[in-house]
């Protein structure tokens, strides 16, 4: 018998990983950044309870009280694991200078990786080779302008639903318009998501400039 991503053999098994499933929707709805933050870090190798919660904490973005208990954080973690398609171990293994590549991605990788340490609270970016391909595609193709920690943002969005098979088009969009670079291309964009020309990207810090610290500005016109 099979129930959504898991493999089951038997009505009582059949029913416990139903509820269990349930919780943990439950919990994404409840909190849909935390969802997308426990993906991410999965996605990009942390493989454990443990090294969730303790990745989590470390972000500064979220306290003791917003992380689930043991047993739902690990389930969490484990239904991620059971989405991610095969191969998938080679694309969440750490970046590393070592790795085969262009040489001018490598230098590009390595200035932004030396931005996302000077703005960490201590601990080393961790930024698998997936994570990587993404950022170094981000900043070169759209957004050279924008801080390494809101490529990573992005990057790491593109990568989940590279591996998800979501639509990217409000992503696509969202670069293509560059609300960040000034008070004129934030306006543009908010009008293209009001006449529905394009579907607003939900879930960033904001659309005016000022909420992208680092970002390019450009004189509005």
């Amino acid at each position: 018998m099979y129930d959504g991503d898991r493999q089951t053999t038997g009505p009582l098994r059949n029913k416990s990983a139903l509820s269990r499933s349930k919780v943990i929707r439950r919990g994404a709805a409840a909190n849909p950044a935390l969802q997308l933050a426990i993906e991410g870090l999965v996605r990009s190798g942390a493989a454990t309870e443990p090294e969730v919660r303790r990745l989590l904490l470390e972000s500064g973005e979220f306290r003791e009280g917003d992380v689930p208990s043991e047993n739902t954080l690990r389930d969490m973690v484990k239904e991620t694991l059971g989405r991610l398609p095969v191969g998938y171990e080679y694309w969440a293994a750490p970046w590393s200078f070592a790795d085969e590549g262009e040489a001018a991605d490598a230098a590009l990788m390595l200035s932004m990786l030396t931005e996302m340490i000077d703005d960490s609270a201590g601990s080393y970016p961790r930024i698998s080779r997936g994570l990587a391909r993404w950022m170094v595609r981000v900043r070169r193709a759209a957004a050279p302008g924008l801080p390494a920690g809101n490529i990573s943002h992005f990057a790491t969005l593109y990568l989940r639903r590279e591996w998800t098979g979501e639509s990217t088009d409000d992503l696509d969009a969202f670069l293509a318009f560059a609300p960040w670079r000034s008070e004129r291309a934030t306006w543009v964009y908010q009008q293209a998501c009001k006449q529905k020309k394009v579907r607003p990207l939900i879930g960033l810090m904001g659309l005016h400039p000022s909420a992208w610290p680092g970002a390019e500005k450009e004189k509005a016109e």
